[in-house]
């Protein structure tokens, strides 16, 4: 206990390297980094060597270490008490660049008292120090658990496990991979496995919380759906949706287990489960946004995306594939790349900052089968004057597709008058006011936010700070995680908390190559350059479909085709994840 920095040593003792000798110790100090073993001289001898084996020294990063556990009475040693240390550090694997954690274990054996009792006891002001250190208190919570009497009583979390998401392993895999992690880092869990779709759901409306420090879900996003609208709906949504959310690989998509192991710096690909199971017992609770969605029937609560076009029909079509896991958005992106749908629509949204659309010259790089021949249809690109832009510009585009492109629920007049048109809903008028009411939390049984009054209802005009877009899309995707499933980074910056939605806006002058061009940049987490794409940083945003048909999905779910509307809750839910910064 000498200074209050992170490298000040918090507790310091020694112990028989081999709990059956005394002839061999080390010395263990425990600081807010790490966990040091040095091996000492006993008795003035050196203990660098023992029998053919070299006593070196061990290092284990705080960053590593999931939890203690007091390991039961020996039978031989009936008055020393033991106590393990299990880490998970990185390792390299064998012939390659790539890293896995993997478990490491550093025994104290605790004999310097006559009885059972007080060694134990000494056991356990440790275990509780570590414990602290291990989720990651700083130096001041780590002296007041050291310096206060006893330790605290055990927590218990909620499991869900739905065994019919993905290939049909999840609870097996539960069993034979979490369960030991969950083991050493001393969780206490609850399990249910879920028999139906919307059980997750049900169970979180009426769930007495205050049993579980947090929920587990293990499944696909699917179920991570459910339990979000579950809390959602419920009296004390307030505080019900604050219940932290842990989140282990279990379905085909894993959309948001691959964002936290994403920001958390783990590998997924390679060893998705391990990283999972490791975050969950840092247990780390960060605030993440959630995003609320208004349709026709009502308001759901998403915490990943929304998504119109070639993205939504891929994930939606191939679920005649589930059983093939991640092969499944394979075949479905062939399936559709040959058959490239494009949907006339209007989106509306309000950006952060000042929004420059990105211009259409005549300058474009496009090859000769992608130039409009002459007689083709034009499109009018407008500007208002609040985007510093006072001339219409016309340009000739191919707007007929390319050959086998379907125009989904388009009639002819439509496709003659398909132009790109960029406004500012300046004729539109604010809509009413949609505010917090503590007295009724809800509307049509869904909990209400106090977003400020620039929102609209659905049915009404958006205000005049919008900026509205009506053109031929091939892809409207709002994200406001990294990941769409464990494969594709549409939006690598994204953060839990940044109070934003990334709009990614892919227009229909696009190819089927340049479109595959996009898909590729998203498995490679960079930035999409193509002239027909845009992101664009929006607080809020709605969609309406012009065309007759079409599939719409939040957070890969299919919701009733039509309008819808959506607008930010800036960190009202709470992750278990990890900051890459602070490992």
């Amino acid at each position: 206990m000498v200074s209050n920095g992170t490298d000040a040593v918090l507790v310091e003792d020694t112990f028989p390297f081999n709990p059956k000798s005394d002839q061999t110790e080390v010395k263990v100090t425990v600081t807010c980094l790490g966990i040091g073993c040095i091996p000492v001289e006993v008795d003035g001898r050196s203990s660098k060597i023992l029998g053919r084996r070299s006593l070196k020294p061990v290092t284990l990063s705080m960053d590593d270490v999931v939890g203690c556990r007091i390991k039961d009475k020996d039978k031989v040693d009936i008055n020393s008490a033991r106590l393990d240390i299990v880490a998970y550090p990185h390792h390299k694997v064998f012939a390659s660049k790539r890293t896995q954690r993997r478990k490491e274990v550093v025994t104290l054996t605790f004999k310097k008292h006559d009885s059972y009792e007080e060694n134990v006891r000494m056991a356990k002001d440790w275990s509780t120090l570590i414990h602290s250190l291990a989720k990651g208190h700083g130096f001041q919570q780590a002296q007041d658990i050291t310096n206060s009497e006893g330790t605290p009583s055990s927590s218990k979390v909620l499991v869900l496990v739905n065994p019919f998401g993905g290939t049909g392993r999840a609870l097996k895999m539960f069993l034979e991979k979490v369960v030991p992690v969950f083991t050493d880092a001393n969780i206490e869990y609850e399990m249910i496995c879920t028999e139906r779709q919307g059980h997750a759901k049900e169970m979180m409306m009426t769930l007495t919380l205050t049993d579980y420090y947090g929920i587990i879900i293990v499944s696909g996003d699917g179920l991570v759906y459910e339990v979000i609208n579950g809390l959602m709906a419920r009296d004390d949504w307030k505080t019900a949706i604050k219940t932290p959310l842990g989140v282990i690989p279990g379905g085909s998509g894993n959309a948001l287990c691959s964002a936290i192991s994403h920001s958390a710096g783990e590998p997924f690909l390679s060893e998705p489960v391990l990283p999972a199971s490791f975050i969950i017992a840092k247990h780390q609770p960060l605030p993440m946004d959630l995003v609320a969605v208004d349709t026709a029937e009502g308001r759901l609560y998403s915490f990943l995306n929304v998504c119109w076009g070639i993205i939504a029909d891929i994930d939606i079509e191939s679920e005649k594939f589930r059983s093939l896991g991640m092969a499944r958005f394979t075949l479905g992106t062939i399936s559709r790349l040959l058959g490239l749908r494009r949907y006339r629509g209007r989106i509306s949204f309000l950006p952060v900052g000042e929004y420059r659309p990105k211009e259409v010259t005549a300058s474009m790089k496009r090859s000769k089968s992608e130039v409009a021949p002459p007689g083709k249809s034009t499109r009018n690109v407008k500007k208002s004057q609040s985007l510093d832009m006072t001339t219409d510009t016309q340009l000739q585009v191919d707007t007929s597709g390319e050959p086998g492109l379907d125009e989904v629920g388009m009639d002819n007049a439509a496709i003659e008058n398909s132009g790109h048109v960029v406004t500012e809903a300046g004729d539109a008028v604010n809509g009413s006011e949609t505010t917090a009411d503590d007295a009724s939390p809800h509307v049509n049984g869904c909990a209400v936010d106090s977003m400020t009054s620039e929102l609209p209802g659905l049915t009404e005009p958006v205000p005049s700070s919008w900026v509205t877009i009506e053109d031929d899309f091939v892809l409207v995707l709002a994200m406001y995680q990294t990941h769409l499933n464990s494969e594709l980074i549409p939006a690598p910056t994204c953060t839990f908390d940044d109070g934003l939605m990334h709009l990614i806006i892919v227009r229909a002058s696009i190819t089927r190559t340049r479109i595959l061009r996009v898909l590729l940049a998203f498995q490679e987490g960079r930035e999409v350059n193509d002239d027909a794409a845009e992101v664009v940083c929006v607080k809020a945003f709605r969609l309406e479909p012009l065309t007759d048909r079409g599939i719409l999905t939040v957070d890969g779910e299919t919701i009733k085709y039509g309008p819808v509307q959506a607008h930010v809750l800036p960190g009202v839910a709470r992750v278990m994840a990890l900051d890459k910064s602070q490992v």
